[in-house]
């Protein structure tokens, strides 16, 4: 729960910062590799239950892009509707500037993207097949929001 609350202020509060910075599209020069299939045989398998679980590597939808290096950092926070995991990455401005490439190359429209070079950080808000995705990088953490409508 405190990973959950923890995200959600550090989402907002980088949005907020970010937005009256007026952040930067910077460029593309890391590679991102889509995520492994939910189906892959290391993916958790679903309950159907709407309680959330902990334990286990994200169920990220097939095809989504991550940035090349990025490693799990502690388990994942499931529902039926909701996924929060957390990675690190080798760099995050070069992370950041991938995904704001891949993503709609992956089928994935981004709607709200901003990056502040005073602190480090910045998010992307994308959606695609009936999910949002709210992504926070900071410094060399990544935190994902996965939400499906």
């Amino acid at each position: 729960m405190n990973r959950l609350v923890t995200t959600i202020v550090g989402l907002g509060a980088v949005a907020a910062l970010a937005a009256c910075s007026g952040g930067s599209g910077g460029s593309a020069d890391t590679t991102v590799q889509a995520s492994r299939p939910a189906s892959s045989s290391n993916a958790p398998s679903g309950s159907g239950s709407s309680s959330s679980s902990a334990g286990a590597a994200a169920e990220l939808p097939d095809g989504f892009p991550l940035p090349d290096g990025a490693k799990a950092q502690g388990d994942a926070v499931q529902s039926d509707t909701l996924t929060i995991a957390d990675y690190t990455v080798p760099d995050g401005k070069k992370a950041y500037d991938g995904l704001v490439t891949a993503l709609p190359g992956a089928g994935w429209a981004v709607s709200a993207k901003s990056w502040s070079d005073s602190l480090g950080s910045g998010t992307i808000t994308a959606s695609g097949n009936g999910t949002e995705v709210k992504l926070l990088v900071l410094d060399k953490d990544l935190s994902l929001s996965i939400k499906k409508s």
